[in-house]
């Protein structure tokens, strides 16, 4: 679960970057992360060379069933609703990310938020369609945690 937080911080982090620097550029070009949800796809399985997402999930010490998960398409309505209703009109706030369920407030501490959100994301399928905006976790907030990633990732792509 500890990675699985990890891409979602990977991802918050990134768009934030990515809007600071567009913003020093002077652009009209708004970054939002948003958030899927718990999608069936090969990216669950440790063994991802001819994953089967039909399988079970393992997350820490649990299973939780696939059956939980939305399809890739349905996974994809986030990105699709976020531009259609906030992206085009009206900007998601700094700070927020779009997520197609509940998610606890900015109250919430971060170890019980991380939890919560797993267990938001696996009851996704009961308020789907039921696209938020939702604050994301503090961490995502660090802007030199949020600079070592975009160096490492430039390196990483050999754009360094």
């Amino acid at each position: 679960m500890d990675c699985y937080h990890t891409s979602k911080l990977a991802n918050q982090l990134h768009a934030y970057e990515l809007q600071r620097r567009l913003r020093k550029e002077k652009t009209d070009i708004t970054v939002t992360p948003v958030v899927p949800g718990l999608v069936s796809s090969s990216i669950q399985s440790t063994d991802r060379e001819g994953a089967d997402p039909s399988k079970k999930l393992s997350g820490g010490s649990g299973k939780v069933s696939i059956d939980c998960a939305v399809s890739n398409a349905e996974g994809a309505k986030s990105a699709l609703h976020a531009i259609k209703k906030w992206a085009a009109k009206d900007p998601v706030p700094d700070g927020f990310c779009v997520v197609p369920y509940w998610s606890p407030g900015e109250d919430c501490p971060p170890e019980l938020c991380r939890r919560l959100q797993l267990q938001c994301e696996t009851f996704q399928k009961l308020s789907w369609g039921e696209m938020r905006i939702s604050k994301t976790c503090p961490e995502s907030y660090d802007e030199e945690l949020a600079h070592r990633l975009w160096d490492l990732s430039k390196k990483v792509v050999g754009l360094e």
